[in-house]
């Protein structure tokens, strides 16, 4: 978050102050999103770091053969190939489903990342 006084930034050089604050704001969020070399190096032994299966725009939950509407929808590939899936909500407009299968080691690594993203994010 950038951080300036009311006072300061109405002065003749406002604008300056208020884009160091920007600035010291920014270098803080990007040396907090510096990802440990060691994440790469675990994430390329699978031979790729990531390939997505699905889109929001498939609408696969308007898909109606008769039955209703999909209560869940499973991209089954996925779980084979390692890949994520995308789709978009079926119960809230403009929202996505992400789907995501790996090897229990593999997932508790993804967990811990993903959870510190969302935290630095959060901040």
């Amino acid at each position: 978050m950038a951080i300036a006084n009311v006072a300061d930034l109405i002065q003749d050089d406002g604008v300056y102050v208020a884009v160091e604050a920007l600035g010291k704001a920014i270098d803080k969020l990007n040396e907090r999103l510096k990802v440990p070399r060691s994440w790469f190096e675990h994430a390329s032994l699978r031979g790729r770091i990531l390939s997505v299966a699905g889109s929001p725009k498939f609408k696969v939950y308007d898909v109606n053969f008769g039955l209703g509407r999909p209560c869940k929808v499973e991209i089954i590939s996925a779980t084979k190939t390692g890949a994520m899936s995308v789709a978009e909500s079926r119960g809230e407009q403009g929202g996505i489903e992400v789907g995501i299968a790996f090897p229990k080691a593999e997932m508790d690594c993804f967990k811990n990342y993903f959870f510190e993203g969302l935290r630095l994010l959060s901040d």
